[in-house]
């Protein structure tokens, strides 16, 4: 019985160790497996970190972007507004062009109205003064003719004073002559008023005409001054489109370049979010591996406990065995002590046949038992052999086992002691993590309150450059009106030297038909006087008729 309950805990004994190296096997297994997973841990945060710096790059290129496109759409709606300004002024140009051309038809067919009344008006004045010229002819040949008909009734009245008729026909012909002096005289005067009427209208129609002349000019000057501004104009208008364009494509790229930071964000948003989460899975995997580590190493000590157990059992068997063999040995004694009984018996047999008889059966019995008692003998001495036998195997295996025993305590010490590197290292790097996770923390905080220092100045230099570009716009409009001023100023200057010039030209004339009024009243003056001189000779003439007629 011993034995077997020897071998069963040998072969338990065998059993537990058998597990126990399955166990350490598992536990080493577990721990390159946590090894692992902490490897990975390192590297899925490393990766993570990096994904979040990634991140934290594209979203602050994000927001650079956005402010940039808010100032690109600003710049353009700010180009939009001077594009729509600039179209206002070249509508106003072109409507100050089309009102201009109108003022310049207008003087042009003010002045062709002017050149043709100054030409009506110097063909009347020419005709004027071929009236003029042919009634001073007339009139030269009128008093030619009243010479000759007064030294004809002279010669008459001297010849004969008797030839009545030859002297009533010449005074009749001195008469006739006269009047027709007179009537010649009269044309002479009306032909000189209306040639002076004519020549005075046909100088107002040349200083009208040369003022026509001088507005056309000048309407022509501001005409080609205000297409050329209106040119000016079109020239602003189209490089205000090309700039709006330019904008255009400029917050285009800058919406795309957006948009493709937005998907990046969110890729890498998605790609933070996977690692955070094989992060956490893994982590999750790593606290069940220590659980299980954890678990393993109970079970480990359990075995040893059960591997210690059964060398006590086996160390108790071994201490029953010799007891074992006493007990055989005191059964030895009994059976020689029986055997001694039985011929002490067969002797009182031989000597007691009823006896024998009686007691045949007993010693039968006996002897059956004792034939069990020595095949049990027999059997213990198997059994003894067996268990010296398994006594120095199970000594080898002890010794075995407290080698290997030691060895694995060793590894287990190792394993501790490396579990223990291995939780000081995590700790540390939990420590550090931590710390990391702080200064990030304060990175952030640091970022976005340097982001809204940046936002802030760059609203601020947004402002300003509005401003600036405000303020420059005005001086160019104050710059562009001040150029417009000086061109017309220096066209009012160039027309007033033109009218000048003109009032010069004018004001010369003016003093020449002064001059030629003057002479013309002084011929006039003659006229009148030799008129008058005329009359009185006509009167004495008559006189003198009326004093030979009586």
């Amino acid at each position: 019985m011993k034995n077997r309950e020897r071998e069963q805990l040998n072969q338990e004994k065998q059993n537990k160790n058998e597990q126990l190296e399955r166990k350490n096997l598992e536990l080493h297994q577990a721990i390159q497996q946590r090894e692992a997973l902490v490897q990975q841990v390192h590297i899925l945060q490393k990766e993570l970190e990096r994904l979040q710096e990634t991140l934290n790059r594209l979203n602050n290129q994000c927001n650079q972007c956005e402010a940039q496109l808010q100032r690109e759409k600003q710049i353009q709606q700010q180009l939009e507004q001077e594009l729509r300004a600039e179209e206002e002024r070249q509508k106003e140009a072109e409507q100050a062009v089309r009102e201009q051309e109108q003022h310049v038809r207008t003087a042009e067919q003010t002045l062709r109205e002017s050149e043709s009344r100054e030409a009506a008006a110097r063909a009347a004045e020419q005709q004027a003064q071929a009236d003029e010229a042919q009634a001073q002819v007339n009139l030269e040949s009128a008093e030619a003719a009243l010479s000759a008909a007064e030294a004809a009734l002279d010669a008459a009245s001297a010849q004969s004073e008797e030839n009545q008729a030859a002297i009533a026909a010449a005074h009749a012909r001195v008469t006739q002559c006269q009047n027709k002096v007179s009537q010649c005289q009269t044309t002479l005067q009306q032909r000189t008023r209306t040639y002076q009427l004519k020549q005075r209208d046909h100088t107002t129609a040349q200083a009208k005409t040369a003022q026509s002349r001088v507005q056309l000019q000048q309407a022509q000057a501001i005409l080609q001054t205000k297409q050329a501004q209106l040119e000016i104009q079109k020239q602003k208008v189209i490089q205000s489109k090309d700039k709006v364009e330019k904008q255009k494509l400029t917050v285009n790229q800058v919406q795309k370049k957006l948009e493709q930071l937005q998907k990046d964000c969110q890729q890498v948003d998605q790609q933070v979010k996977s690692k955070d989460q094989a992060v956490r899975k893994t982590q999750a995997q790593l606290q069940r591996q220590e659980q299980t580590i954890e678990a393993i190493k109970v079970d480990v000590q359990e075995l040893k406990q059960s591997t210690i157990h059964l060398a006590q059992r086996i160390h108790q068997t071994d201490t029953e065995i010799p007891k074992l063999e006493k007990k055989m040995h005191d059964i030895d004694q009994k059976y020689n002590a029986k055997l001694a009984e039985n011929q002490r018996i067969m002797t009182n047999q031989k000597n007691k046949q009823a006896e024998e008889q009686q007691n045949q059966q007993y010693v039968q019995q006996q002897m059956t038992i004792i034939r069990d008692k020595n095949t049990q003998m027999h059997q213990a001495q198997n059994q003894l052999d067996n268990i010296n036998a398994n006594i120095a195997q199970v000594g080898r295996s002890i010794q075995e086992l407290e080698n290997e025993k030691i060895e694995q305590q060793r590894l287990l010490r190792t394993s501790q002691q490396q579990q223990q590197k291995i939780e000081a290292e995590h700790t540390r790097i939990e420590a550090k993590l931590a710390t990391h996770e702080r200064e990030k923390q304060q990175c952030e905080n640091d970022i976005r309150r340097l982001n809204r220092d940046i936002e802030q100045r760059l609203r601020t230099l947004d402002e300003k450059q509005q401003n600036m570009t405000a303020l420059q716009s005005q001086m160019e409009l104050k710059q562009w009106e001040l150029s417009s001023k000086q061109q017309q100023r220096s066209d009012r200057q160039q027309q007033l030297t033109t009218v000048q010039t003109a009032l010069n030209d004018i004001r010369q004339k003016m003093i020449a038909i002064d001059a030629r009024k003057r002479g013309l009243d002084r011929d006039i003056q003659q006229q009148t006087t030799r008129k008058q001189e005329c009359e009185r000779l006509v009167q004495q003439n008559e006189n003198d008729l009326h004093a030979i007629e009586r």
